[in-house]
């Protein structure tokens, strides 16, 4: 499991996407005190939206 990250920032770590993903769960930080998590029924869906997280931060990163 990737370390928890700021995802409103520049902060990319072991995820590459600024965010945790466990089997079914998202989670990432916005500032101090606000938290999001998307929970998903079934690994498949959670990957889906994974990778495309992951390919809007790669391209968002590579533009700059």
């Amino acid at each position: 499991m990737a370390h928890g990250l700021s995802w409103g920032d520049d902060s990319v770590g072991d995820d590459d996407a600024g965010g945790v993903r466990q089997e079914t769960l998202i989670v990432w930080s916005e500032g101090d005190n606000c938290d999001y998590a998307l929970s998903f029924q079934e690994k498949k869906g959670c990957d889906e939206v994974w990778e495309k997280i992951c390919q809007v931060r790669l391209c968002v990163f590579t533009t700059r």
